[in-house]
């Protein structure tokens, strides 16, 4: 009886051990696809910002890169949001 209750013992000692052995394995080829996958989108991300880059510049080229003209918009922009925003709090409620 005892002979067979080592040998129940080791069958479930090699069990357990092919467990954590394939449950590593899985862990580890699990790891190597998500790499790739990060260094498949990485890849994808880069090819588009240099076609950005390209694209993105052609706008500037016709405005003969006339940043002047944005940074009037965006003053008075500001102008234009101060003003709303002082109305806004002109018409609370003084407590």
């Amino acid at each position: 009886m005892a002979k067979n209750n080592t040998r129940v013992r080791w069958v479930s000692i090699g069990l357990t051990a092919l467990i954590i052995i394939a449950g590593i394995i899985t862990a580890f080829l699990q790891a190597q696809a998500d790499i790739e996958a990060v260094n498949t989108k990485a890849d994808a991300i880069v090819k588009t910002s240099e076609v950005m880059k390209i694209e993105g510049c052609l706008p500037s080229r016709a405005n003969g890169n006339n940043i002047t003209r944005i940074d009037t918009r965006l003053d008075s922009m500001q102008r234009e949001q101060r003003t709303a925003f002082k109305e806004i709090l002109r018409r609370l409620p003084n407590e």
